[in-house]
């Protein structure tokens, strides 16, 4: 009965290191990904520099009409899509930017 215990929190505990070491990862993956989509839409919409990409991201989101290109844009950057990643961002409604 123990040694039946010990396996499974041994491959318990197996399965939680390789999720955890998966993350860093995947986090690093998403916040390239945004970089890349933020600096698209910066050239898209003539944005300068000095706007910070935290309001560039909300600026975007909070354009229902931009939801679903944005989307587009991320799904076919993930595929490494460049002729889809381009369609989608060259869709995106520039918001008027104060």
């Amino acid at each position: 009965m123990c040694q039946k215990w010990a396996i499974a929190c041994g491959a318990l505990l197996l399965i939680c290191n390789a999720t955890n070491a998966a993350s860093p990862y995947d986090d690093l993956a998403f916040a390239l990904k945004q970089q890349q989509i933020i600096q698209s839409l910066r050239a898209h919409c003539h944005i300068d520099n000095h706007i910070p990409d935290e309001k560039i991201r909300n600026l975007f989101l909070s354009e229902k009409n931009n939801h679903s290109p944005i989307l587009l844009a991320a799904k076919a950057f993930d595929k490494k899509d460049k002729p889809g990643y381009s369609h989608a961002i060259a869709s995106v409604r520039c918001p008027e930017i104060k």
